[in-house]
């Protein structure tokens, strides 16, 4: 059997046109582990496409089901379990990716049971079980290590690093990072164009954390490193993310044209490309309308982050939505519409402090800080502003602590302020 033509049928047709394909030449699938294996890769190969990788997953599950071999079945599943979670359907990841797991414990099969663990500690992050998702990243690592496996153990690190971001340690995350390109260019059980991948997704994601902690201008030159590995991939999906990444940075560094300029660059490589991914279309869109709130054009941001909370509220995480609404908060601040973003940042924390996510509602905080300053409740705005700087000065998080002082800052002025006119008022 031709296995590139057999993926390439499968890879085109509809997905119960793929099934039937799968009837059709079940006698040339005799090897059932070697077609298993082969759909979980190509599956796997495919992440960055989720859509037709999730496709491929449930072709392998109806394959290992019609042929009755369970590790088919248990690598679709996970396969299944990998493409949900980069679509955002964590909680459908969680449960395909625990009956893989299953799966795979009922075969005696450590590797596998680990592999799923890759994906499946970042929705069980994302969903706020964070501490479950540490100590099952720590069980799967301790299986790599035992079986060899280094590229496993990365891939684990991955993704606990990208936890550690979520949680405010940024810290540990850029050490694992820094690991990671150590460790890549030395495994031998991967293909060059993998290695070059994960490496450009490490730097990726470094750049990000670099960024938080106040290196700009490292982060910077990183990400543009990144995006250009990933340009020489041609993995459209992520040259998007690392142009949203750019254009973060800029943003913060007030370059509000040029950020302006990446989200609409990310933008239209995704409009004519064929990924469809809504929540990445929307996170762009919330850049955008960051940067229209910066650049005074307060109607075309807020109709542009409304857009964006929708598809958010829609697919239903915690963590996504929490984070739209906060950015949606601030174009609705700049429209003037104070109680409104009043409440949104409400709901936002109501979102983070149910799901764990510490460092969250404290940049909920920072927010509403601002916010009650610009409404005239300086003492509250002080005290708060006050006990956040104290705990990102602890954290290294130096952007935010800059950002509450400036706060302070504020607050004192306006106390001062009205010190003097009481005064004025007292002595006349």
């Amino acid at each position: 059997m031709d296995t590139d033509l057999f993926l390439q049928h499968l890879r085109d047709l509809p997905l119960e046109e793929g099934r039937a394909y799968i009837q059709e030449h079940i006698d040339e699938l005799s090897d059932q582990a070697a077609i298993g294996n082969l759909l979980a890769d190509e599956a796997l190969h495919l992440l960055y496409t989720p859509f037709l990788s999730l496709k491929l997953a449930e072709i392998l599950i109806f394959f290992g089901e019609y042929v009755h071999h369970t590790l088919s079945h248990a690598l679709g599943l996970k396969a299944k379990g990998d493409a949900l979670m980069m679509i955002g359907h964590h909680q459908a990841a969680l449960d395909a990716l625990d009956a893989a797991g299953e799966e795979f414990k009922l075969l005696g099969d450590e590797g596998n049971w680990a592999r799923s663990r890759i994906s499946w500690i970042v929705s069980a992050a994302w969903l706020g079980r964070v501490e479950e998702a540490l100590q099952a990243a720590t069980q799967a690592r301790e299986v790599f290590l035992r079986l060899g496996e280094n590229f496993g153990a990365c891939s684990i690190d991955h993704n606990t690093a990208m936890i550690y971001a979520q949680i405010g340690r940024y810290q540990e995350a850029h050490q694992l990072y820094e690991c990671m390109r150590d460790i890549y260019p030395t495994v031998t059980d991967q293909n060059e164009t993998t290695i070059q991948l994960y490496i450009a997704l490490a730097e990726m994601n470094q750049a990000i954390d670099l960024g938080c902690l106040g290196n700009f201008e490292q982060a910077y030159l990183l990400q543009q490193q990144a995006l250009g590995g990933l340009v020489a991939l041609e993995e459209t999906y992520l040259i998007v993310n690392a142009e949203e990444n750019l254009g973060d940075l800029d943003y913060m560094r007030g370059f509000y044209g040029s950020a302006l300029r990446h989200y609409y660059q990310g933008c239209d490589r995704l409009i004519q490309s064929t990924v469809d991914d809504p929540l990445l279309l929307a996170n762009l869109k919330l850049g955008i309308a960051n940067c229209l709130v910066k650049l005074n054009r307060t109607q075309e941001a807020y109709l542009m982050s409304e857009q964006a909370v929708k598809a958010y509220r829609q697919v239903g995480i915690s963590l996504s939505t929490g984070n739209a609404l906060c950015k949606h908060a601030s174009a609705l601040i700049a429209s003037g519409r104070l109680e409104e973003a009043l409440a949104v940042l409400e709901e936002a924390w109501t979102l983070f402090s149910h799901s764990g996510f510490e460092h969250y509602t404290s940049t909920i905080r920072l927010q509403k800080a601002e916010l009650l300053l610009v409404m005239g409740s300086t003492t509250t705005a002080y005290d708060t502003a006050y006990s956040i700087k104290k705990h990102c000065e602890a954290q290294g998080l130096v952007a935010y602590a800059v950002r509450a002082g400036l706060v302070m800052v504020g607050a004192l002025l306006e106390m001062s302020q009205k010190s003097s006119v009481n005064q004025e008022q007292l002595i006349a």
